[in-house]
């Protein structure tokens, strides 16, 4: 498996797989892994075949996603979470994702539930909206993002404001905060909007489609630019975006 490190993050990659492992760039990490051999723990299917699972490295004994935890919260820290029956849970389910913002604390019945419900529904529902949730390890506040594939609309005052995210910000609470995205998905499939008063989030924002007018051809082109600028063109057929990043200002200022 070749290791290597571009902009802020550590890439792993490996011929068998055709995906990427990563991680955050920190040199202290880097320092630690860099001469390490890694390889891809498979996870074996009932119907015999397998799936590439996690990054593990058998000198350390420790998958990636250990070894983050590690760095950033302590050794100690993670042991003492699996005798209480905790695990690593990625938010996205992705176990070669191992992006420190990835990854929480879980109890395991809890992990199970998640597994079932809203990592299932998240993938199930990406036409209609995608839905991540982040954690900041700064300011220890979660973050749940919605970019908007379907149209959507913001109503209050008199107004109507078509929606392209929303950013919803929380205390240190995985277990709230996966109800409440649970919950997200469940609204907006069964009655198409949300009572923003029945979920449990600090503070939010949101951002407005930008509207732009456009030539007959370019309503089958997926990007529109104008003056420099790269917009997607949600009305192109099969669009969608399936990743929206946080808003570093509701961690500012909900600290």
């Amino acid at each position: 498996m070749k290791i290597y490190h571009e902009g802020n993050r550590i890439y792993f990659s490996d011929k068998s797989v055709s995906k990427l492992g990563y991680t955050n760039f920190n040199q202290e990490l880097w320092n630690i892994i860099k001469h390490r051999k890694f390889s891809v723990k498979y996870e074996k299917l009932k119907d015999g075949s397998k799936k590439a699972k996690y990054i593990n490295c058998s000198s350390l004994r420790k998958t990636l996603h250990q070894i983050v935890i590690d760095f950033y919260y302590g050794e100690k820290i993670r042991e003492e979470m699996y005798k209480d029956g905790f695990i690593i849970e990625h938010h996205d389910n992705d176990g070669f994702n191992c992006l420190i913002e990835n990854l929480s604390f879980l109890n395991k019945k809890r992990n199970t539930s998640k597994g079932l419900g809203y990592d299932v529904e998240r993938v199930r529902l990406l036409d209609m909206v995608a839905i991540n949730i982040f954690k900041d390890f700064d300011t220890r506040k979660y973050q749940i993002t919605l970019a908007f594939n379907r149209p959507y609309y913001l109503i209050g005052n008199g107004k109507k404001i078509s929606l392209a995210s929303m950013y919803f910000v929380y205390d240190d609470n995985y277990k709230i905060v996966i109800n409440d995205a649970t919950n997200i998905l469940d609204l907006l499939e069964s009655y198409g909007k949300l009572n923003l008063s029945k979920l449990n989030f600090k503070s939010w924002k949101y951002k407005k489609c930008i509207e732009i007018q456009m030539s007959e051809e370019e309503k089958l082109s997926p990007i529109i630019i104008r003056n420099g600028v790269f917009y997607f063109n949600m009305d192109c057929p099969f669009q969608r975006i399936e990743r929206v990043n946080v808003n570093a200002e509701l961690y500012k200022n909900n600290r």
